[in-house]
């Protein structure tokens, strides 16, 4: 293997990786990453109370944290990342187990997604309308 890890982000894109591989090894990490990145914008931009109040209020209330251009960097993370969890994750669903598994986890993602996409929506329309 000389030192990889046998799979890149091209391989859970174009659905070549076992759906468990696809959860837990890119969906997982790239919410975790898209999640942390906005953290740190919010934190940079809010810088104190605001930002964390806005980090945690996220996905509940929208909440003023800043201009527009803070609004979309701080989301835009998350939603690219949310994006290409997902995207990886229904790719590799035909290669589940069962095809109970495989239904099962694209309709989890797609519910998931929506929800998600819907709260970024939200905490954006708000964000936008403050300022």
């Amino acid at each position: 293997m000389d030192g990889q890890l046998g799979w890149s982000f091209k391989e859970f894109l174009a659905g070549t990786q076992p759906l468990w591989k696809s959860f837990w090894l890119f969906y997982l990490p790239c919410m975790a990453l898209g999640v942390g990145t906005t953290a740190l914008i919010l934190a940079f931009w809010g810088a104190t109370e605001q930002g964390i109040q806005a980090l945690v209020w996220l996905f509940t209330m929208p909440v003023s944290i800043g201009p527009p251009v803070v609004a979309i960097s701080s989301l835009l993370p998350l939603t690219l990342a949310l994006a290409a969890g997902s995207i990886g994750v229904w790719r590799c669903a035909p290669n589940a187990s069962t095809k109970t598994t495989s239904t099962i986890a694209r309709y989890v993602i797609v519910l998931i997604a929506a929800w998600t996409l819907l709260k970024i929506t939200r905490a954006a329309y708000g964000l936008m309308h403050i300022w």
